[in-house]
């Protein structure tokens, strides 16, 4: 019996200076500011282009759903299905809002060339772990850039009382550059007059 207590006793003390170790690390490492999350609900995924850059934001530009048009009548009727109307909408971003890429941008030494990266720089871009993509920043975002977007609310606002001025980006997945926009030109190759 007393072998068994005094088992019990260094177990409980053992424990004791686990949790005090554990404290003593949380204390070293700063603590990280995130949002809570279980006060928003999700309102809807959407896809676009950012349009203009804002202060906490950007202004996105979304087509609209496809419209069928019919044209003559009888014998002679046909359906065709032609692109809906885009509509602009200014989406915000909070502190705890994630910037993520979809594929991680190929690495770059100072001659320009194409560098492989070390798995530590693979999983840096990979925290948190659980969430998808590549770790950004709001610096990244760029007009003509691809995003798509989850789109939350405060729970306190009821669904049926929510505006679009009520959404908030949780997360922001860059999928891709615009091809058609033309690069910034180097200062150094400009002619000097």
């Amino acid at each position: 019996m007393a072998t068994k207590f005094a088992m019990l006793l260094g177990v409980v003390l053992s424990a004791g200076s686990l949790t005090a170790a554990d404290e003593k690390k949380s204390a070293d490492k700063p603590a990280e500011t995130t949002t809570d999350w279980t006060k928003y609900a999700a309102v809807s995924d959407v896809q676009g282009e950012i349009v203009k850059m804002e202060k906490n934001g950007f202004l996105l530009k979304i087509s609209g759903p496809p419209q069928q048009k019919t044209t003559g009548t009888g014998n002679n009727r046909r359906v065709t299905t032609v692109p809906g109307k885009a509509v602009q909408i200014s989406f915000a971003y909070i502190e705890g809002s994630q910037i993520r890429w979809a594929k991680l941008a190929p690495k770059v030494d100072s001659n320009g060339k194409k560098v492989l990266r070390t798995a530590e720089e693979i999983a840096e871009f990979k925290k948190p772990v659980g969430v998808p993509g590549f770790a950004a920043d709001p610096s990244d975002l760029k007009v003509g850039q691809t995003l798509d977007l989850i789109l939350v609310r405060p729970r306190e606002i009821p669904a049926a009382k929510a505006t679009q001025a009520d959404w908030i980006v949780k997360r922001a997945t860059i999928l891709g550059e615009d091809p058609n926009a033309k690069p910034a030109e180097d200062p150094k190759k400009k002619k000097a007059n």
